[in-house]
């Protein structure tokens, strides 16, 4: 039975003829009777009216009925050929009755001389397809002539059921089900089984098989793919309710036994799309894709196998109370290392495809881990304690501000139950400890200043424009940024933010290298704005309101002689930094920053101060866009080139479980952490005097836990180290250097970052000095004196490995650095991150990204991903394999 002509066909067949004989004035075309009515044919424009005649006699009375003027005419007739007289024929195109050929027509329209024998012979629907689905504009003409079955399914898939793309393989398929699959319902039958056919043909069974679920069945293949991943693999094997569920799947599913292979090959493909969106711009469109697959799970009676998934959500709240269940386990016992399901319970969590959705949460897992390693660490110290203040204020610098940073974001719980009440057990745990330490603080401290507060292991805040501004501005123009009352704490979270925005901290001529850099910087007493803040910017230790600060600062001698005499230096307060007159940055202040030859220019910041006395319910997170108007003075000293010291005048602590004592002689307005000293200190308190203690002798709490006004966000003023040691660091652009002050490598210790294992602790030794936190020098020193794997020494001597670096000659590795890079990678069986890598180099995190592009070049012969690197997790890895084989590696059998 031959097929009746669709309107498409008649319109190519009329388009045909009239490219051959634009002059003809009537076109008849044979079509079987019925044929679908149509009145008129548009052909480049052009309207043709269109006759339908079932008999000779009709064909007469339209032809007689055509004058001269009328449009051309088309005669759809089931007439034969040889039924019409020769006068007829003579007043028709091509004096023929013109048969519709739907191949021909394809050829025509695609202006190929052959068309692929697999369309003919196989498909013969394809013909009809292809001339319906024409664009306006017609087909681009065919590669040397021959129309490709490939060229004709990329048409007909993207204009028939929206499949777009050369790909129809199934991670397309999947990603094409989500909005593509109601179109293919409304199709005809052949055409519907036909492009079925075609995808198992060309992109293979599973696919064919996806493609088919997804376009007849009902079933959600996306969630199909992500539920397999839990129902087949190694981790299923025998597994009653996983056997059932999978006859359950596989029953709806239709088509027979799903094998492993394939099954694990549809997860890929389905959980592939779901990264791809996590990636994309809507990333939180994926929740609904994951409860479908979710609701599949429980429908399957398989819901308790949801953490053997990374993206299932309830998968997702298993791992995470796993990891709860594992940190309860650590923080009631006794253990003095991680036992190793902590942190892979942890990592279990962390790699979840929600965790990317829900970042805050991710970290406060991080941040949990860290605490963890870091309370094992105090519990293989036992009880020692810092020789001297020197070292209590050192150990906090370098250790308890990482400490202090992470309890903030444990404080904030979680709504996962289990996982709150573990946050709960941990913070206490980890608080007790913090306790212990501030009151050895306090301790020492007292001693310190009753003695004089003489020792050149720490820097007074009245020593910072002697010390540090003062011979930096002498090489360089310098931007001294005071943020009022930011500990040391809020400091680690500004400096990583500034590490990102390129900028280059420096360290001052003569300090010691790696952790032990960096002079502890402790604050005037009682550590508030007017003794501190006051002896900071006057270079002495004083009392002192704003107006105090501008000429103390500007008359400093050692400033004066730094710069120029009409352009002394200049100190900016709150007030001033903005007017109600301009937008940004006050004119003045931009301007006095981009004169270099203004050596040092000074502002004072209150974004954290202010934000202690309000906001207790808005958590922060202190980065230079946060902070007003740091963002701006930041560039503003870049555009200068101006080194940027940044220092705070006292620290804080945070509001958490404290109670107000409130002395008997209170009154409103009175300090909230420090007390002229009547009487004797109470629990939790301590006295203070000497030459720093400013205000006379004054009783301070050395608790976190006691204040004695009303409740804010934050408290200063005690003997806390959190508000005693105050942060000072020096950065440039990354495009500037100065002499003899050398980069400054990153300062994390060991047990914050993640990727390492923590080194063993020993004890101390007897007559050795005791420390506040464990030793960690002889760990690092073990590990240098490792012997390098035996894979690097061939690696090193091998002749491929000489002819890449020979071709990465603009951009050299030493061999020590080489080794150290590949050491470290092997330790961390092929992985390390960025971060962790810059502190085994030694390096600041800034230059890691040219050291390891340098590394590729090397390493990645002819393109091949030896080495790559992963963004979402920041971390480098090596593919040993793929280098055994690429410089020759391997064992000879």
């Amino acid at each position: 039975m031959t097929p009746i002509p669709t309107p498409a066909q008649i319109r190519a067949q009329v388009a045909a003829i009239r490219s051959k004989a634009p002059s003809a004035r009537v076109i008849a075309i044979h079509v079987p009777s019925p044929v679908e009515a149509i009145e008129t044919v548009r052909i480049n424009g052009e309207e043709l009216v269109v006759a339908h005649c079932e008999s000779v006699l009709e064909i007469r009375e339209r032809l007689a009925a055509h004058r001269r003027d009328d449009p051309p005419l088309v005669v759809l007739t089931p007439v034969e050929q040889a039924e019409l007289g020769s006068d007829v024929l003579a007043r028709l195109a091509r004096r023929q009755l013109v048969p519709i050929q739907p191949w021909q027509l394809v050829k025509e329209r695609f202006r190929a001389r052959w068309v692929d024998p697999r369309l003919v012979e196989r498909h013969p629907w394809v013909a009809r397809a292809l001339l319906e689905t024409e664009p306006e504009g017609g087909y681009p003409p065919a590669a040397s002539g021959f129309l490709e079955a490939e060229l004709a399914w990329r048409i007909l898939f993207a204009e028939l059921v929206g499949l777009t793309g050369e790909r129809r393989d199934p991670e397309a398929i999947i990603e094409w089900s989500l909005g593509g699959r109601e179109r293919f319902a409304s199709l005809p039958g052949e055409i519907r089984e036909g492009l079925c056919q075609v995808v198992a043909e060309t992109s293979g069974a599973l696919a064919g098989r996806i493609f088919a679920a997804a376009a007849e069945g009902d079933e959600d293949v996306l969630a199909v793919g992500l539920v397999a991943r839990v129902l087949y693999g190694p981790a299923a094997a025998g597994d009653a309710v996983a056997i059932r569920a999978t006859g359950m799947l596989e029953g709806d599913l239709g088509g027979g036994a799903l094998a492993e292979a394939d099954a694990l090959a549809w997860a890929a493909a389905s959980e592939a799309v779901i990264e791809r969106r996590l990636d994309g711009e809507e990333p939180a469109s994926v929740r609904p894709l994951l409860a479908a697959a979710d609701a599949l799970l429980a429908r399957l009676g398989a819901g308790e196998r949801a953490h053997h998934s990374r993206f299932l959500g309830s998968g997702y709240e298993k791992r995470l109370a796993g990891f709860a269940d594992e940190l309860v386990a650590f923080v009631d016992g006794k253990a003095t290392s991680v036992p190793p399901a902590l942190p892979a319970a942890a990592g279990s969590a962390r790699e979840c495809a929600l965790a990317r959705l829900e970042p805050a949460r991710c970290e406060r897992v991080g941040m949990a881990l860290r605490l963890a390693r870091w309370l094992a660490a105090q519990r293989s110290a036992g009880d020692a304690r810092p020789g001297s203040f020197v070292a209590a204020a050192r150990a906090y610098r370098q250790q308890g501000s990482y400490v202090d940073q992470a309890r903030t974001r444990v404080w904030d719980g979680d709504t996962l139950a289990p996982l709150g009440v573990a946050y709960t057990r941990l913070s206490a745990a980890v608080d007790e400890v913090r306790e212990r330490q501030n009151r050895v603080f306090a301790e020492l401290f007292a001693n310190w200043t009753a003695t004089g507060s003489h020792d050149p292991g720490v820097l007074g805040v009245e020593q910072v424009l002697d010390r540090v501004v003062v011979p930096l501005a002498k090489s360089r123009p310098v931007l001294l940024a005071v943020i009022d009352g930011m500990g040391v704490a809020v400091f680690r979270e500004l400096q990583a933010d500034l590490v990102r925005r390129d900028w280059i901290e420096i360290r001052p001529p003569g300090e010691k290298a790696g952790k032990e850099a960096g002079l502890p910087v402790i604050a005037a007493v009682p550590p508030v704005s007017e003794v501190s803040r006051a002896s900071l910017l006057g270079g002495e230790l004083t009392r002192g309101k704003q107006a105090q600060e501008k000429k103390d600062f500007a008359r400093h001698p050692g400033l004066v002689a730094a710069g120029e005499p009409p352009k002394p230096p200049v100190v900016f307060h709150k007030a001033e930094l903005r007017t109600g007159e301009e937008v940004g940055l006050s004119r003045d202040v931009v301007d006095k920053i981009s004169d270099r030859h203004r050596r040092v220019v000074g502002v004072v910041i209150n974004a954290v101060d202010d934000h202690l006395a309000k906001g207790e319910q808005i958590r922060v997170d202190w980065t230079a866009h946060r902070i007003r108007p740091l963002e701006e003075l930041l560039e503003a000293a870049r555009e200068a080139e101006r080194a940027v010291v940044l220092v705070s005048d006292h620290g804080h602590v945070i509001e958490h479980q404290s109670e107000m004592r409130r002395p008997a002689d209170y009154r409103s307005g009175d300090p909230d952490r420090w007390r002229r000293a009547r009487g004797d200190p109470g629990d939790g308190e301590v006295l203070l005097e000497g030459p720093r203690v400013l205000a006379g002798r004054v009783i301070v709490p050395w608790s976190e836990r006691i204040r004695y006004g009303h409740p804010k966000n934050g408290y200063h003023g005690g003997a806390a180290p959190q508000e005693v040691v105050v942060p000072l660091a020096v950065f440039v652009p990354s495009s500037v250097s100065v002499d003899g002050w050398p980069e400054a490598a990153p300062e994390e210790p060991d047990w914050w970052v993640l990727t390492e294992t923590t080194p063993a602790v020993e004890r101390p030794r007897p007559g050795e000095q005791q420390r506040l936190f464990p030793r960690e020098e002889a760990a690092a020193a073990a590990v240098a004196e490792a012997p390098s794997p035996e894979w690097i020494g061939k690696l090193l001597a091998s002749e491929e490995l000489a002819v890449q670096r020979a071709q990465a000659a603009r951009t050299r590795l030493s061999d020590d650095r080489l080794r150290q890079i590949l050491e470290a990678l092997d330790e961390g069986g092929g992985k390390i991150t960025r971060t962790a890598l810059a502190r085994r180099l030694g390096v600041p995190l800034l230059r890691i990204n040219g050291i390891v592009s340098a590394l590729r070049r090397v390493l990645n012969v002819e393109g091949y991903a030896v080495l790559a690197v992963d963004e979402a997790s920041d971390t480098v890895e090596l593919n040993r394999r793929l280098l055994d084989t690429q410089f020759g590696l391997e064992e000879k059998p």
